[in-house]
């Protein structure tokens, strides 16, 4: 007697393989005893082992490559964008191509999220398994590369997002005058710290802005010490000190 055939089961691609990848990424229906793989560029015969010789095919070593090569989060893939109302003829539907990296995607979210978590003042452990939080909510919409959490995060804040921001706030500063505020405190810690902040007037923003320049921790504030630290915060932000209008503080206790 001969065996049942096993035929093709669409359910079969949204299933997601022992590489990570959904099946659906890479095969394609060939026919009902078969399914096409598209990054080996050959078909896969189902009618004997069903889902078990997808299963198998997976496996083996040249799949491995290829999905490696071809759908891994370096590689860039062509995705179809309508044209814009602006640029789109009324009487046409036109589709234009545009390429997309997997990684660039989960970067991108990563450094939206950092910025959030700074803004809203979030802890750094809020981050801890945020990959698997996104996956319940927005399934696979959410990028497969994207890798969040308390360490990682510390990483962009202090060496990515910090100093890219610091440079673009130096930018607008060293093209006008400004006026430079210093305060020496008394941090929760115990330990002496002058805050040195700037003041001036912004044409992007149009208006009056005081922003943040360095924090130095001290022993004593004595009015040498003070002079020191003031003109090392403007070396290290390579601001000229002829453009200073004035010095301002609440009146920090000076020896």
């Amino acid at each position: 007697m001969n065996k049942t055939k096993v035929q093709f089961n669409y359910s079969w691609l949204d299933r997601t393989d022992s590489l990570g990848f959904k099946i659906s990424k890479w095969a394609s229906k060939s026919s009902d005893s078969e399914i096409f793989c598209k990054v080996c560029v050959n078909t896969i015969k189902i009618d004997k082992k069903g889902f078990q010789a997808i299963v198998q095919h997976v496996s083996t070593k040249i799949h491995k490559s290829n999905c490696s090569l071809k759908l891994g989060s370096n590689q860039l893939h062509l995705s179809s964008l309508p044209v814009s109302e602006f640029e789109s003829n009324v009487s046409t539907k036109t589709l234009i191509l545009d390429t997309f990296c997997a990684k660039d995607l989960s970067t991108k979210a990563e450094l939206i999220w950092s910025m959030k978590t700074v803004l809203c003042n979030y802890s750094a452990a809020s981050c801890n398994d945020l990959f698997d939080v996104f996956k319940a909510m927005f399934g696979d919409g959410v990028p497969s590369c994207f890798s969040l959490g308390r360490t990682k995060l510390s990483y962009i804040i202090t060496e990515a997002l910090g100093p890219y921001l610091r440079n673009i706030l130096l930018e607008e500063c060293n093209k006008v005058y400004y006026t430079l505020i210093y305060d020496e405190t008394t941090n929760v810690e115990g330990k002496k710290e002058l805050q040195i902040a700037l003041r001036y007037w912004s044409d992007q923003e149009n208006e009056i802005v005081t922003c943040h320049l360095e924090t130095f921790f001290i022993q004593s504030a004595t009015g040498e010490k003070l002079e020191e630290y003031i003109m090392q915060s403007l070396h290290n932000s390579n601001m000229s000190h002829l453009k200073m209008l004035m010095l301002g503080s609440d009146g920090p206790k000076c020896q």
